[in-house]
């Protein structure tokens, strides 16, 4: 884990038997907005999740060369923006 999550974010992964910890050689990146490291990005690495949209903070070129999958949370955060936008046209 890359960035910080608060524990009832993580109620699902429990459910599926998965589990967390901080490692040097992990199983999966969880992601916010923090750049990957590329040592981090080994053979052992399935999956680097990134919430938002954009890939930008992962080196997608390694991960695939690796074996890992790169997924982003599409469309996510969409309501939060449009009131962002309403927001700020009302300032």
């Amino acid at each position: 884990m890359i960035d910080f999550f608060a524990n009832k974010q993580f109620s699902r992964l429990k459910l599926a038997k998965a589990y967390v910890k901080d490692t040097d050689e992990p199983h999966g990146i969880m992601d916010r907005s923090s750049t990957v490291p590329d040592s981090l990005i080994t053979d052992k690495l399935l999956v680097i999740s990134r919430s938002g949209v954009g890939v930008n903070t992962i080196n997608v070129e390694a991960s695939p060369e690796q074996g890992a999958a790169v997924l982003n949370t599409l469309g996510v955060n969409a309501n939060a923006v449009k009131e962002a936008v309403i927001s700020a046209l009302f300032q």
